[in-house]
């Protein structure tokens, strides 16, 4: 009876667990910071690595945050930057700084009543206009 119990709950964790590892790619939350809505940049985009390498004065529009908490070795560091990327321009960014990047460790559950270590890539962006142009 405890090993047909067992084998519920484990059949029942199975999907979500299999959904959590494999995913289907970085997620992407973006926080507004100026209120104004400007066209899509349809051309190139600045890359920065930090506030102080930009050397033009800029105001941020949006922050933004890419998440990719697929299984490690099908989490793309490449992916989250163009996700980033894509992003921006759509809401008509000159210019992305890069202000954090690391990884996220949790704890998930293993539908058997305890826990496993889970690593979760993550980038925090700034979306940036320049006020010179």
């Amino acid at each position: 009876m405890t090993m047909t119990l067992t084998l519920k709950k484990l059949f029942l964790a199975a999907p979500v667990l299999m959904l959590l590892l494999l995913g289907c790619g970085p997620d992407v939350y973006v926080t507004d910071v100026a209120n104004t809505t400007l066209p899509p940049n349809t051309g190139q985009l600045d890359i920065y690595n930090s506030p102080d390498e930009v050397k033009r004065p800029y105001q941020t529009i949006e922050t933004i945050r890419v998440q990719d908490d697929r299984v490690a070795r099908r989490q793309n560091e490449e992916e989250m930057k163009q996700k980033a990327i894509a992003t921006a321009k759509e809401s008509g960014a000159d210019a992305i700084i890069i202000t954090k990047s690391g990884i996220h460790r949790f704890r998930v559950s293993d539908g058997q009543g305890g826990s496993v270590t889970y690593n979760s890539k993550f980038m925090e962006l700034e979306a940036i206009v320049y006020s010179d142009k």
